[in-house]
């Protein structure tokens, strides 16, 4: 059986995202497409063509606002997680 996980680190996981949203969204409330791309390169490398990472964005503007607010930014949190846990189970 494994052991909990320790609640102090699940707090200092969702303070590093929330700091990671404040750092892209430069202080608004949300991310333009411009650093979301730049975000989702980062992420997932240099692999990605133009078109993908595009279509990656549009997936993740639920709202079709052209920039991502933390709703839609914790989508592609929850989306890299599934991916972590998928990438686990190998």
């Amino acid at each position: 059986m494994s052991e909990k996980p320790d609640v102090g680190n699940v707090v200092m996981a969702a303070l590093a995202i929330n700091m990671c949203f404040c750092e892209c969204a430069q202080g608004k409330d949300t991310i333009c497409k411009k650093d979301a791309v730049q975000l989702l390169r980062k992420e997932i490398g240099n692999k990605a063509k133009p078109e993908e990472l595009d279509k990656m964005f549009n997936t993740l503007d639920a709202d079709g606002s052209g920039s991502l607010d933390f709703q839609e930014f914790m989508t592609l949190v929850g989306s890299v997680a599934i991916m972590c846990r998928e990438m686990m189970k190998e």
